[in-house]
């Protein structure tokens, strides 16, 4: 399962775009049932992954919140968004690990290591 995961340190420090990448993380900000905001803890930044609408099932998109543990493969591609170099453009989201928001409230905001 870990083999072939990239550290979104790792990514983000590269410029290459075109190639496909397995990210984990928890995640951070989930915007408009589309953009995810995924962190894995091996820097501050957040990589952005986009979900394409009608592209995921709907149970799947529900379960992701703030403090959900996801893997998510797809193609790295420049970012048009600003903020970011690059975001990951999901072909596969698949949920390791729920967050239940009513139970764990947590809040998307910046934390200090």
């Amino acid at each position: 399962m870990f083999n072939k995961r990239i550290k979104i340190n790792a990514l983000l420090q590269n410029d290459a775009t075109d190639y496909e990448a397995t990210v984990m993380g928890w995640v951070r900000s989930f915007r408009n049932n589309q953009f995810i905001a995924l962190n894995d803890g091996s820097t501050n930044n957040n990589i952005q992954v986009v979900a394409t609408l009608g592209q995921f099932d709907e149970a799947v998109l529900k379960r992701i919140t703030t403090g959900a543990c996801i893997k998510a493969t797809g193609i790295v591609i420049a970012s048009l968004g600003k903020g970011q170099k690059v975001e990951l453009q999901a072909s596969s989201i698949e949920i390791l690990g729920d967050s239940d928001a009513e139970k764990f409230p947590l809040q998307p905001k910046k934390h200090s290591l």
